[in-house]
This record gives C-alpha cells, sequence and structure tokens, in this order.
C-alpha cells in the first residue's frame, strides 16, 4: 500500500477549480478560499463520522466502559 493512492491525493489535489481562472481573470486568494472550505467540508464529515459512531455506542442496551464492573 502506498500512501498517495491511499489516500487519492491525485483526486483532492486536483480538485481545486477556481471560476475565475476559466474567465481568464485569475484570483490569487480564490486557490485560498477553496483549499480552505474544503478542508472545512472534510473535517465536517469527519465530526459527522464521529456523532455518528457515538450515537451508535449509545444506543445500544448497555455500554462497555472497560471499567472492573462492567467485566463480569
Amino acid at each position: 500500500m502506498q500512501y498517495g493512492p491511499y489516500l487519492q491525493l491525485d483526486a483532492i489535489l486536483n480538485a481545486q477549480h477556481p471560476e475565475s481562472d476559466k474567465h481568464g481573470l485569475p484570483a490569487h486568494d480564490e486557490m485560498l478560499f477553496i483549499v480552505i472550505h474544503q478542508a472545512y467540508e472534510l473535517w465536517f464529515k469527519q465530526l459527522l463520522f464521529e456523532v455518528e459512531s457515538v450515537a451508535d455506542i449509545m444506543s445500544k442496551p448497555a455500554v462497555n466502559d472497560n471499567s472492573p464492573s462492567s467485566r463480569r
């Protein structure tokens, strides 16, 4: 397994397509805007993953908290 393909770096690093470039009027800050907001979306995705995981754990009738009383 290799780092780049595993993380799909080609897809991620080529997912920025500034609209200003398409119109021949490059705006330097547009790339920053796109990258920052794509990163935010990835963080939101991770937060939702964690919330769903906790909700799944908490929906179980008993939660193993690894305390001595739960090991019986």
